[in-house]
């Protein structure tokens, strides 16, 4: 494997991961904001 490959699948893996942590964040965000409209 060279190091080439392997910093690729580093660097893919990071951006999945912020990614997937940004979807969670505004998930959390739209439950948030669904609960606050709820408590009005």
């Amino acid at each position: 494997m060279s190091h080439y490959q392997h910093v690729s699948i580093a660097t893919l893996g990071i951006m999945h991961v912020m990614c997937m942590h940004a979807q969670t964040r505004a998930h959390i965000q739209a439950i948030a904001f669904n609960q606050r409209q709820d408590g009005e």
